[in-house]
């Protein structure tokens, strides 16, 4: 056996060898290939800027670009308003055209990019929007509220607009998973907590209903006035569109919500021929130059973001900026490097999160509070998301600053364990079981709860959600009955959460800036640095960062996964070398793998 067990160290050490050997090279191949060019060809005298608004962009920024290689889905949030921003005051940008698609992004996203969209629009220059159809099999309503910043909205002749209103449809599993044996042990504080009524229950709860009513009324409302603003109608003529049908493209343009009907080639024709001269450059090769927005030598405000679900232990990095989670233990790092750094001025802490984990929400909260033991002023930045653990890593700060859409709140908690007792005697699988200790089986999916450990199980709940409406109260300086009324698991668009007193002002990331501005002694003109915390890394140092300390578990899960991204060069590299040394017999490319 001991053999056996060093030649499986040995291969696995030859399969470590060879990977990071595979991706040192391919790393080196494609940062040496000059791609295309063109790329890095200074930009036209006159621009058409083409922005990519058919799909959702991610809150982070992608810190390996393989040599150049980036498309419109690599840029974050922050990169495309801030290209958008400078493009108003370059003179060299005459007009901007967006493709407008059925996109997926939540409505603060939206929000946040038509503050950028009018802001480019009171530069003078035109702001176009088209789409070929919105909403065909769907719902076109949050991307067409977007669309309608634009100075001019274009759709094809064949297109329809599903300016529908906004509905949710939500599965009830609990018949099922009893059918199949499964049981739960389940707790929540309070009534409104409904993250697991999916598991627990048959049919919607009425508080549930009561609390996706209010949110979706206060989305048509939002929606309402937005478009009714700024396609210069009745609000009353918009609530008719979105309780009524789709519209095929002449009805929509009839009624005021499209400027005409045309296809993409002409409404390019059409700009063209006003801005004679103008070449079209899509937006992730004008972001490529825009300059920082200060100087070195500027003040810093470190940028810290809670992104995905918040949980213990480290993030799960990824050089290439996407994250399905934010640990707790990396957040509350990054906050102790911004506030121990005696550059940084202030902190914005950007969170798009439904939360997660109690004991990690606690971590970055306990860091939030120590800023500002330290006097250095930390506001939240809310994204389309963050609610309850979300919430919990934000309330401790000076201000909170969310989008009217932005989803907030849910203050209370839950817990679950399924139990799989039924289950098991489906298919005549009996467990026995032997324990030393009347709660060391607690936790065990094998059998319910004792009433003893129902009584705990009972007891921590309470606890938990004594401690987060306490803090919730502190932070926000509420007394007890105001905390009931926004606590109880209740979730608010953060319009709602800032007159319930949970929110302090609404806006986007340049309102949090502001404010952390204005709380560091800075002025409302002066420049920042907003530096992320951790500060990205690059190419092979990303690598190299990964590969080190404490995160170099994680670091192997993401090697891992850039080895599937570069299997089909790696196999390229190899159907090279085989034929190179003289008649091969091997499949086609793409075949047989």
């Amino acid at each position: 056996m001991r053999a056996v067990g060093k030649i499986l160290v040995s291969l696995l050490a030859i399969v470590g060898v060879l990977t990071l050997a595979v991706v040192g090279l391919a790393w080196w191949g494609l940062s040496h290939v000059d791609v295309g060019g063109s790329l890095h060809k200074p930009l036209p005298q006159r621009i058409v800027l083409h922005l990519p608004f058919d799909r959702a962009f991610p809150e982070a920024e992608a810190s390996l670009t393989l040599g150049g290689l980036r498309g419109g889905t690599a840029l974050s949030v922050r990169q495309v308003i801030a290209a958008l921003d400078h493009a108003a005051a370059d003179p060299r940008v005459v007009a901007v055209v967006a493709s407008i698609g059925e996109s997926g992004r939540g409505m603060a996203q939206a929000q946040e990019l038509r503050s950028a969209v009018e802001r480019f629009r009171a530069s003078g220059k035109p702001a176009i929007a088209f789409a070929d159809t919105l909403g065909e099999g769907g719902n076109g309503t949050v991307d067409y509220y977007l669309a309608s910043a634009f100075s001019e909205v274009w759709m094809q002749p064949s297109g329809l607009l599903a300016l529908t209103g906004f509905g949710i449809e939500v599965p009830f599993a609990q018949d099922a998973l009893t059918s199949l044996g499964v049981a739960t042990e389940y707790g929540q504080r309070h009534e409104f907590k409904n993250a697991m009524d999916s598991l627990v229950r048959q049919s919607m709860s009425e508080e549930h209903r009561e609390s996706l009513r209010a949110l979706l009324a206060s989305f048509e409302d939002q929606v309402a006035h937005g478009v009714a603003a700024s396609r210069e109608l009745s609000v009353r003529a918009v609530r008719d569109i979105l309780d009524g049908p789709p519209l095929f493209a002449d009805e929509a343009k009839q009624a005021g919500l499209l400027t005409g009907t045309g296809y993409w080639d002409q409404i390019l024709a059409q700009v063209n021929a006003l801005n004679d001269g103008a070449a079209p450059v899509p937006l992730h090769r004008y972001a490529e130059g825009v300059p920082p927005a200060a100087p070195d030598s500027a003040p810093t405000v470190a940028l810290i973001r809670v992104t995905g679900t918040i949980v213990r232990g480290v993030t799960d990095t990824s050089p290439f900026g996407t994250a399905d989670s934010s640990g707790g233990d990396s957040v509350a790092k990054a906050l102790r490097q911004a506030i121990d750094d005696p550059k940084v001025r202030g902190i914005v802490l950007r969170i798009d999160s439904p939360g997660g984990s109690y004991v990690a929400s606690d971590t970055i909260w306990r860091e939030v509070m120590r800023a500002r033991e330290r006097k250095l002023p930390i506001i939240a930045s809310m994204g389309d998301v963050a609610a309850s653990g979300g919430y919990f890593a934000a309330m401790g700060a000076d201000a909170i600053v969310a989008q009217p859409g932005t989803i907030t709140g849910s203050i209370g908690v839950f817990a679950l364990k399924p139990v799989l007792a039924d289950m098991w005697g489906k298919v005549n699988i009996h467990w026995d079981r032997v324990n030393d200790g009347d709660f060391a089986l607690m936790w065990s999916p094998n059998r319910p709860f004792t009433a003893a450990e129902q009584a705990w199980f009972d007891r921590m709940l309470d606890t938990i959600y004594r401690d987060f409406t306490t803090k919730a109260a502190q932070s926000r300086r509420l007394d007890a009955a105001q905390v009931d009324r926004v606590a109880r698991g209740r979730i608010f668009t953060g319009m709602e959460a800032q007159a319930a007193g949970l929110v302090d002002a609404l806006g986007g990331l340049d309102v949090a800036v502001l404010h952390a501005k204005r709380a560091a002694g800075l002025g409302d003109a002066d420049a920042v640095r907003l530096t992320p915390y951790p500060e990205p890394k690059t190419g092979l140092e990303a690598i190299q960062e990964m590969l080190s300390g404490e995160e170099a578990p994680m670091a192997i899960a993401t090697l891992l996964r850039l080895g599937g991204l570069l299997a089909p060069v790696a196999a390229e590299i190899d159907r090279a070398a085989v034929s190179a040394r003289g008649p091969a017999l091997m499949t086609p490319p793409g075949v047989g793998r």
